[in-house]
């Protein structure tokens, strides 16, 4: 099925919505913050802190990159980073968001709206792909 040309806008607007997110979220932990200094104010080990920022980074360069690629190779890295994002916002969720450590993170649903429509968006694109 061919999309229409409104239908590839929405994808790309979605898709670069949600590869600037993650790439800048990976890009803060690695080189502002600091893997170690992440991993410390969410109360998380240091091996936790690396895998959060490189999957934070390598999902969103991916979720870009599998939409530039017109065939299955580019289908399966949209779908693969898709479910790597939902992932890292279910663990998120549990880990940073419900007990809201004391590092500025809101409590709680009303402070998780974020990680749910992160959530969200990657699982659309883990079920969906390049929908092509």
């Amino acid at each position: 099925m061919k999309k229409s040309s409104s239908l590839r806008w929405a994808d790309w607007i979605l898709r670069v919505t949600l590869a600037f997110a993650f790439i800048l979220g990976g890009y803060d932990k690695l080189f502002v913050l600091g893997p170690d200094k992440f991993a410390a104010m969410v109360n998380v080990s240091l091996f936790l802190g690396w895998c959060a920022t490189l999957g934070e980074l390598g999902a969103g360069i991916s979720i870009f990159v599998g939409g530039l690629m017109k065939n299955r190779a580019g289908d399966w890295i949209t779908r693969l980073s898709g479910a790597l994002i939902s992932f890292i916002m279910v663990v998120a969720f549990f880990l940073v968001k419900i007990k809201g450590y004391d590092a500025g993170f809101m409590k709680g649903i009303e402070g998780s709206l974020d990680v749910i429509a992160f959530f969200a968006m990657g699982l659309f694109y883990a079920v969906a792909g390049n929908f092509t």
